[in-house]
């Protein structure tokens, strides 16, 4: 069995990852057009730092362990394994994100995210990692009754 790898959200939210691929773009653009290639470069960094850096979770059945990260630039994954045995259910809880974003003008836009987690709940309850995903209720549901027969770990739902 292979290892499930899911990407949960951008680490500078949603207006953060614009800016970071407008930027991008901008000294991808740059680069061709003899400006100079070490600004350019500068801004192709911090572009794809900003705009490709997320959050995301790993689970790895052969060993018996899962990991949460940040994939730095999208792909340098950075975070610790925690075994399995160590959560004891798993459950499903909708999460509201909201983000808050001033304009030049001093104008604020409120954007708010529903969406539906399965989650770890570890011995201690407090313990919870995010494992994935869901716009839907209902498909996060299906997931969640096939990991927890994949993992070995009992449903518990609020």
């Amino acid at each position: 069995m292979k290892k499930i790898d899911h990407k949960l959200d951008p680490i500078f939210g949603p207006s953060g990852a614009f800016a970071g691929y407008f930027i991008l773009l901008v000294g991808l653009s740059t680069l061709f057009l003899s400006i100079g290639v070490e600004g350019s470069m500068i801004l192709i960094l911090i572009g794809s730092f900003v705009g490709l850096t997320h959050t995301g979770s790993t689970i790895d059945p052969e060993k018996n362990r899962v990991r949460m990260y940040t994939a730095l630039f999208g792909f340098l994954k950075i975070g610790g394994w925690y075994g399995l045995d160590q959560f004891q259910t798993i459950t499903l809880t909708k999460s509201v994100r909201k983000h808050r974003v001033y304009s030049r003008s001093n104008r604020q836009i409120d954007t708010r995210n529903v969406d539906y987690r399965i989650m770890l709940i570890g011995i201690n309850p407090a313990q919870k990692l995010p494992v994935q995903k869901f716009k839907t209720k209902e498909a996060a549901r299906l997931e969640l009754e096939q990991l927890s027969n994949q993992l070995g770990l009992e449903i518990n739902l609020p």
